[in-house]
């Protein structure tokens, strides 16, 4: 036997004893997901970190159900971009000081196994005090597309 035969044996070897060990770890994570899944309807949006805290946006799988579908390309957005910033313009003013600026706004999905995808807006804003700009005061926005602002739980 060749020493290349050997490391061959080695390594098929391997691979034979990690693919029943991968198809356990699937099989539990799966479990897992289920159970997480059927034990709580609330569903996490997104997360955001500032010098200001640390915030969750989340929703129940039933408001986010009920919110309008869309598929990328083929659809229009139900509420355009336009509105989601002034939305989100909005909700920044509610809360904070001085003349809100939007750093970027984009469109999200987040996928369950009970109603698929769902898309929703995140804007990320400053505020300009004194006509400096203050990145201190990073603020997201969470907009789902039937125009609905999730409220930020502190974390």
């Amino acid at each position: 036997m060749s020493l290349h035969d050997s490391k061959c044996r080695k390594i098929k070897c391997s691979i034979m004893i990690s693919f029943p060990k991968l198809i356990l770890i699937l099989v539990f994570q799966v479990a897992l997901f289920a159970y997480s899944s059927a034990a709580s309807d609330t569903i996490v949006l997104s997360e955001s970190n500032s010098r200001r805290g640390k915030w969750r946006f989340s929703v129940s799988e039933k408001q986010l159900a009920e919110t309008p579908d869309w598929k990328p390309g083929s659809t229009e957005l139900s509420l355009t971009i336009e509105k989601a910033a002034s939305l989100a313009l909005d909700e920044f003013k509610r809360e904070n000081e001085g003349t809100p600026v939007i750093q970027s706004i984009g469109v999200y999905s987040v996928y369950t196994s009970r109603i698929g995808y769902k898309w929703y807006y995140r804007a990320t804003l400053y505020s300009i005090v004194n006509e400096v700009p203050d990145l201190d005061m990073i603020y997201d926005v969470v907009i789902l597309l039937d125009g609905t602002v999730i409220p930020k739980t502190k974390l």
